[in-house]
């Protein structure tokens, strides 16, 4: 995992070694390596074509990850699809619902930029987990209950992880009318055994053909001019900045309280 990908780095440090040149890890982590001074403070200007949210001092986004809603489409009939999260507060919804459990953004961005409310945001997760959401980690997990027929709906799922199962068939349709993002980061190490290399490849990454490089990949791509091959962008969306992340704490323990998470 990233959290074990930091701690290994801080290691090597310590010991008078870097781990590699770039980090290409999600932003909350790519923060947890600069406070232990691993990374290099510089602006690539590839940066400049990208809004103030996703890039830093040390860091730009290279791509996105989208928390969305998907479901079972044998298990939810077509009038019960949902159009929005609000859908899922309706009591029909009770024991069908899966999530992941450490998936605290969804609150933190309903409260930040949904509701711009703390109080209205916990009164909306609470009637949701009123319906009983089951919990699951790993978002490759959920996406696979779902094809499976194990639930019927996911609150938190990555859009990316399900325009190609529906290619190959799989009985599942997802939400695009609003989601949450989270950001993942590219920085380059302070040590980087190959600072050349690592400057180059970074400024590629951030680039236009590195973005659009990413897309082909399956990724959701950072860059404002740069589409993603398949249709995973939310057309509203709640993005969780840098800025956020310090909160995280104060959200996680709500956010386990809601939903009675250990």
């Amino acid at each position: 995992t990233s959290d074990k990908l930091v701690a290994r780095a801080v290691a090597e440090a310590r010991g008078g070694k870097t781990l590699g040149d770039v980090l290409q890890i999600p932003l909350e982590n790519v923060l947890q390596a600069h406070s232990q001074g691993l990374l290099l403070d510089t602006r690539l200007p590839e940066s400049s074509a990208y809004p103030e949210g996703l890039k830093g001092a040390f860091w730009v986004a290279s791509d996105l990850q989208y928390f969305v809603a998907a479901w079972n489409t044998n298990l939810v009939k077509k009038e019960e699809e949902p159009k929005t999260y609000d859908d899922f507060v309706h009591p029909r919804w009770k024991n069908r619902l899966i999530a992941e459990p450490r998936d605290l953004e969804m609150l933190l961005a309903f409260a930040k930029y949904r509701f711009k409310s703390d109080e209205k945001a916990i009164d909306f997760w609470k009637k949701i987990a009123a319906n009983n959401v089951e919990f699951h980690k790993g978002h490759s997990q959920l996406a696979e209950l779902l094809v499976a027929g194990q639930a019927a709906a996911c609150l938190t799922c990555y859009s990316h992880h399900y325009p190609r199962r529906i290619q190959k068939g799989a009985p599942v349709n997802y939400m695009l009318s609003e989601g949450v993002a989270s950001i993942n980061g590219t920085a380059i190490f302070k040590d980087a055994p190959h600072p050349n290399s690592a400057l180059l490849f970074a400024r590629w990454m951030a680039s236009e053909e590195g973005q659009q490089t990413m897309a082909k990949g399956g990724r959701n791509p950072a860059h404002p001019k740069v589409e993603p091959t398949e249709k995973t962008r939310t057309q509203k969306t709640y993005f969780i900045t840098a800025a956020d992340l310090k909160e995280f704490p104060k959200y996680e323990k709500i956010w386990k309280e809601i939903f009675r998470l250990r």
